[in-house]
């Protein structure tokens, strides 16, 4: 069965992002996150949208607790784009088994 419980506040702080920054990169009112976080707030696809645009994440990873999948996006996000496709094929020879 699908939660409709929010782990916003988990991946804001995954981010490392204040409720001020989150805010500024989503165009969503720090009250309205706060409440959301709190689970007080009712939440929109526009509101969601908005706010897992400025996490990097798709609306669906907003229910979800931050695992290692985010810890690979992490990183991927710090690797310089011309390293890329040379981190892309050791993650393939280390996934063969």
């Amino acid at each position: 069965m699908a939660s409709n419980t929010l782990f916003l506040r988990a991946w804001r702080k995954h981010r490392d992002m204040s409720q001020e920054a989150l805010e500024s990169a989503s165009g969503i009112d720090r009250t309205h996150i706060s409440k959301l976080e709190r689970g007080l707030g009712n939440y929109t696809k526009p509101t969601l949208e908005a706010l897992a645009g400025a996490l990097r994440l798709e609306v669906k990873d907003l229910f979800m607790e931050p695992g290692a999948g985010a810890e690979i996006i992490d990183i991927w996000d710090h690797i310089d784009p011309r390293d890329r496709p040379r981190a892309l094929e050791m993650m393939r020879v280390f996934s063969r088994k």
